[in-house]
């Protein structure tokens, strides 16, 4: 029986090591490095880069982009925040300013996708619109036009013909 008391002994002490170990080292082994840091911080500027430019795009086609700004703006807050973290030396926040800064962004190219191509499309109805008014424009001018000479010719007329000569009798 003292055989096995001192099995179960060695065996919590073995099992109470073994924990010990896990959580000593598994916070090392799990803690971020200064290369995977930079790696999201990369990616997220890469990102931010990406929709900025779209949105330069969106911006150029007449979109209205104030809120897509905004957005870009707190998501390069988030990032500069992250490189602040990462030259700490504190990678774990790095990476977690980078995700974020990320996830703000990350439907600003589809809304200024679609903001590019509504802009198109309202320019290009203005354009229309424009280009059928001045048409009309144009009938209405030689139409108004073509309406005054015959008035002004048929005066004229009137005129000439009630020019007569005046013929005198002479004795």
């Amino acid at each position: 029986m003292n055989a096995r008391k001192i099995f179960v002994f060695q065996a919590a002490v073995c099992l109470s090591l073994v924990i010990l170990f896990v959580f000593c080292f598994v916070p090392i082994c799990l803690a971020a490095n200064s290369s995977e840091a930079e790696n999201a911080l990369a990616r997220a500027e890469s990102d931010l880069g990406y929709a900025f430019a779209v949105v330069a795009e969106a911006n150029g086609a007449g979109a209205n982009i104030t809120e897509l700004l905004m957005k870009l703006d707190e998501a390069g807050v988030l990032l500069s925040e992250g490189y602040v973290a990462n030259r700490a030396g504190d990678y774990d926040f790095a990476i977690f300013m980078a995700t974020e800064s990320s996830n703000v962004i990350e439907g600003v190219a589809g809304d200024a996708e679609y903001l590019k191509s509504f802009a198109e499309r309202a320019q290009g109805e203005s354009l229309l619109l424009t280009a059928v008014a001045s048409i009309i424009g144009l009938i209405l001018i030689v139409v108004l036009g073509l309406m005054g000479w015959n008035f002004l010719k048929k005066s004229y007329s009137k005129r000439v013909l009630n020019l007569r000569p005046l013929v005198e009798e002479h004795s």
